[in-house]
């Protein structure tokens, strides 16, 4: 790229981020000047409280596979700014910290920008009121976090014990059953209103 036209651009990133106008920056991320990219990353990284996070997120996310390696540690710095918004970056960050190739400067930068994105997605999550699916009490975090990876289902402690325990049970009947040769039906409370014809259907099977 013309060295002038390269420092025309470069002002222009800088005076978009300090103007405080987001317009023009995809443009910009696309330049041919590493230079430039960079500093519209930079630019867009100051916007965070002010632009939508969407399309900022959107627009700073590709350039974590950008070929300059300041052009991806500025990009990560960015996304850092905009928390949970992009969440779905982490993926391409924990990828550029295990890569061998990254730069150190780089991947200093991906572990800040990946500690700010986990805080504020845990924050968030924390401010989400979840529910108990048996008893319909409201559920602190730890009791959400330990029923989904569990039953993918939010239960509170208590009823999580009493689930726990009757899929146990079942699971136990079930093989008793099945080591004695009998067959199981199964039917669901979603069942419930057509019951007796799927009960007679599936009797009718077994024969």
């Amino acid at each position: 790229m013309n060295s002038t036209n390269e420092k025309k651009l470069a002002a222009r990133a800088t005076e978009l981020g300090n103007c405080v106008n987001p317009q023009g920056f995809a443009e910009l991320t696309h330049s041919e000047s590493p230079l430039v990219r960079r500093l519209a990353a930079s630019a867009i990284g100051k916007l965070s409280e002010i632009v939508a996070a969407a399309p900022a997120v959107c627009t700073l996310h590709p350039l974590l596979q950008d070929k300059h390696p300041q052009v991806r540690q500025y990009a990560a710095k960015a996304l850092g700014c905009f928390g949970a918004a992009a969440k779905n970056a982490l993926p391409d960050l924990r990828d550029l910290y295990k890569s061998p190739a990254e730069k150190d400067y780089v991947k200093r930068s991906v572990v800040t920008a990946g500690k700010q994105i986990r805080t504020a997605v845990e924050i968030a999550e924390r401010q989400v009121v979840h529910i108990c699916k048996r008893c319909g009490v409201e559920l602190e975090h730890d009791e959400f976090i330990r029923s989904q990876k569990a039953f993918q289902r939010p239960f509170c402690n208590y009823c999580f014990d009493e689930v726990f325990l009757e899929r146990r049970n079942f699971e136990t009947k079930q093989q008793l059953y099945q080591q004695q040769g009998k067959r199981l039906i199964s039917l669901y409370l979603s069942d419930k209103p057509n019951m007796r014809c799927l009960l007679l259907e599936k009797l009718e099977k077994q024969k």
